[in-house]
């Protein structure tokens, strides 16, 4: 028999264990990368129709992402919300029976500020140095129409 028995050197494999996850950072938190498409834009416009004060309601966030995905159903809106809750980018409200509102958390606004700054940096835009007038017409100039149908 061989002394060179290696089997007590490695880990045991478990069928159930998580495999090591690249989708948080070293902080903990979810990266941009970590997020699917839909996850990222369902995210960008929770945060879009909060900014312009329009409902954050599941109708609404639907209809802000009605141009990119015309055919998103309510069950892989709710999906794609519950996960985003589950990484706490966004917080969940009950309004009434069947309705809640959404807003982005601390860490959600981060994860958006962080993919703005390094988008800008690539495009060689400098953010800092523009005006608030600036960058609202920038940001209307590339947003789809309002979040809310009736507003």
């Amino acid at each position: 028999m061989s002394d060179d028995d290696s089997r007590d050197l490695q880990n045991p494999a478990r069928a159930d264990a998580s495999p090591p996850t690249s989708d948080r950072s070293a902080a903990g938190s979810t990266t941009w990368t970590g997020l699917t498409a839909l996850q990222r834009d369902c995210l960008e416009a929770v945060a879009r129709c909060e900014h312009t004060g329009d409902t954050t309601d599941e109708r609404a966030i639907t209809y802000a992402l009605e141009y990119a995905y015309p055919s998103v159903d309510y069950a892989q809106l709710h999906s794609t919300l519950a996960m985003l809750t589950a990484h706490e980018l966004v917080t969940s409200r009950r309004v009434d029976e069947g309705t809640s509102e959404y807003t982005p958390t601390d860490a959600g606004r981060a994860l958006l500020a962080r993919r703005a700054t390094q988008l800008a940096a690539a495009c060689g835009v400098a953010i800092g140095d523009r005006s608030a007038a600036e960058l609202e017409a920038i940001e209307n100039a590339a947003v789809p129409p309002k979040c809310d149908r009736d507003g």
